[in-house]
């Protein structure tokens, strides 16, 4: 998933799906640090006030001062830890696998496409996708969305 990542000077991701955790926690990853202070930075003088000589992340941060959205991660981080996150992805890849096996062998669905991650976009065929996912959702089962191809 992330071969060759090492040859980019900055990857980003938005963590909500794969990890798990609430909206709005993305991750900007970048080989040179300054490159965020030189980007980010502005010298309004009500933005960060240094009369503390503690960390102030402020000017390096897309958001300046606003919320800690990287704690989401971090307490996930800190409740699975990096083998439970290994063994999740792991996981969600061989459900995906499985579930493109079983779309491939039955005749009343088709894969829209090979799935490239987790997402496995099918359909059922001769059946409206928006009555399914509401009949699934009544259920309350499991949580299906739908959308237009093509």
């Amino acid at each position: 998933m992330l071969k060759g990542v090492e040859l980019s000077d900055s990857v980003s991701r938005s963590l909500h799906k794969m990890m798990n955790v609430p909206l709005l926690a993305a991750v900007l990853l970048v080989k040179d640090p300054d490159i965020l202070y030189k980007n980010f930075n502005e010298n309004a003088d009500y933005l960060f006030q240094m009369d503390d000589k503690a960390l102030n992340p402020g000017n390096k941060s897309i958001q300046c001062g606003r919320r800690n959205d990287a704690f989401k991660v971090w307490t996930a981080l800190k409740y699975l830890g990096e083998t439970g996150y290994e063994k999740r992805i792991n996981n969600e890849f061989a459900n995906a696998k499985y579930a493109v096996a079983v779309i491939k062998k039955d005749k009343d669905f088709s894969l829209v496409l090979q799935p490239e991650c987790i997402n496995v976009c099918f359909q059922v065929k001769g059946k409206p996708a928006s009555k399914i996912c509401e009949a699934l959702d009544k259920q309350g089962l499991i949580k299906v969305s739908y959308g237009k191809w093509r």
